[in-house]
């Protein structure tokens, strides 16, 4: 068994030696780290270059791509079209893995042999605590139901078998692209095993393009991701869970419009409503919650921009009493 952990690197020469060492560290002959530079100003290439050439006695191999500055998603896809091993995993430049992540995944795929994917948990309190030996997993048939537990895991919480992912890209986007190839792998997958151990550590970083002000970009691939993936859903033959449905009908009604409400400019948050209503119109036609189809339909048919008004000033209390009043 061996596997290929993929790593996008771009101006993050701060904490990338730990992110390195995190994998390194656990490695041996059968682990292949393939590192990204994604057209670094700061050391992150140099870095990653002496990665290579000063492995230590694990026998690891270190694959070092450099490339013109074209955006994350395209250095998973260098890093992808690099990778040689049984098991894809991505691990961003500024983050880390816990110690024992890689025994983790070896225990998960022998003893979950039938699975394509293999799910663990994540914290943002770092340094992350080792993998204790003996921790509990499950097994999640996905064949036609994908329960929220499997969707709602970032894409870097999944260790990948090859065949689930091969042939498949990230898309050009700039909020999204990560959700989509995690939805695509999971809409090809017939079963996925799941720990709640954490084995992924998310480093919170100001400037980053998750935590960055909102544009009509972002909005509008936020918008499209979400409507692309149901409509894969669809074509797959696939549905949601109670959960995972409620869960992404409450995103389009709650939380797209507090977004919308935060934006200052009026011409610029009109030609968003109207872009939001468009989406509405086509996730409508998808298994949400009955009220949730009716909101959905309404806001569509009457661009009401009162009605949205509506949705961004119920308070923060009531929208998490009807979240997770409604989830079970």
């Amino acid at each position: 068994m061996r596997e290929s952990v993929i790593v996008p690197v771009y101006n993050v020469a701060d904490c990338l030696d730990e992110c390195l060492r995190s994998v390194i560290d656990e490695a041996d002959s059968d682990v292949e780290l393939v590192c990204v530079d994604d057209g670094s100003t700061d050391s992150s290439g140099e870095m990653i270059d002496m990665a290579a050439r000063h492995v230590g006695a694990s026998g690891c191999t270190v694959k070092v791509i450099h490339q013109k500055n074209a955006g994350t998603g395209a250095a998973r896809n260098a890093g992808l079209a690099a990778a040689t091993g049984d098991w894809i995993m991505f691990l961003d430049g500024d983050d880390v893995l816990a110690k024992g992540w890689l025994s983790l995944v070896r225990t998960m795929a022998a003893k979950h042999a039938s699975s394509e994917m293999l799910g663990f948990g994540c914290t943002d309190k770092l340094p992350v605590g080792s993998v204790a030996e003996g921790f509990a997993s499950r097994e999640v048939d996905v064949s036609k139901v994908v329960g929220y537990d499997v969707y709602a895991r970032g894409m870097w919480q999944y260790a990948y078998r090859r065949d689930i992912v091969e042939g498949l890209e990230f898309e050009r986007m700039v909020r999204g692209e990560d959700k989509l190839f995690q939805g695509a792998a999971i809409l090809r997958a017939r079963r996925v095993a799941l720990t709640d151990v954490n084995a992924y550590g998310y480093r919170q970083r100001e400037g980053s393009a998750v935590n960055s002000d909102w544009n009509r970009e972002k909005f509008c691939a936020e918008l499209a991701w979400r409507d692309k993936w149901l409509m894969a859903m669809g074509a797959a033959g696939k549905t949601m869970d109670r959960a995972l449905w409620r869960y992404m009908g409450l995103y389009l009604l709650e939380y797209i419009p507090h977004w919308l409400a935060a934006v200052a400019d009026s011409s610029l948050r009109t030609e968003m409503e109207g872009l939001w209503f468009d989406t509405l119109r086509s996730s409508a036609t998808f298994a949400f919650a009955p009220w949730q189809r009716l909101v959905m339909r309404t806001l569509a048919a009457t661009r009401s921009r009162a009605l949205a008004r509506l949705l961004c000033r119920l308070p923060y209390a009531a929208k998490h009493l009807v979240h997770f009043g409604t989830l079970g």
